[in-house]
């Protein structure tokens, strides 16, 4: 399951070792999705999930993107300028996620994709969150407008709907 960043081979392919595959046929196959993004193998029955997080994870953050621009442009920018800040802002802010995991992970990082990203992205928001500053009001009203549960709805019910549609098609 590579997600739609393989396009620009900047994505990250989830394989599932099925029961007749071979530990050299895995590895096989993991070097060729390894050359459009990273790698990793999850059990069979996290695939569902993989799908909702991973699969329909770009539509996510697009939306976010779009969320964002509109909300520039409501507060006085050209969508032009929005649109730059917004990517450019996105793209710097994966740059540090991603350096930071590896720095944690120590140089076999890739190989684990950042079991801490989680813990690595608190600690980051945590470093451009000045106390009671601009970042600190935004994500009060983030936080109030229930951007979380909106983001575990989410991925629940792609999660579900994959279920389903692998239901339906065995």
């Amino acid at each position: 399951m590579p997600n739609a960043a393989a396009l620009v081979g900047a994505g990250v392919t989830a394989l599932a070792k099925g029961r007749f595959v071979s530990p050299a046929q895995l590895e096989e196959v993991s070097g060729l999705f390894d050359s459009v993004g990273g790698v990793l193998t999850v059990p069979e029955p996290q695939m569902d999930a993989v799908t909702a997080l991973s699969g329909s994870g770009p539509a996510y953050f697009f939306l976010m993107v779009e969320a964002l621009v509109d909300a520039g442009v409501a507060a006085g920018l050209t969508r032009e300028v929005a649109t730059e800040l917004t990517a450019q802002t996105m793209a710097g802010s994966t740059a540090m996620l991603v350096e930071a995991m590896n720095s944690e992970l120590g140089p076999r990082a890739g190989e684990g994709l950042g079991t801490r990203a989680d813990a690595t992205a608190a600690q980051l928001r945590a470093t451009v969150t000045s106390p009671g500053g601009t970042t600190a009001a935004a994500l009060r009203e983030l936080e109030r407008g229930g951007l979380r549960a909106a983001v575990d709805a989410a991925v629940q019910a792609a999660k579900m709907r994959s279920e389903q549609l692998r239901i339906t098609s065995e």
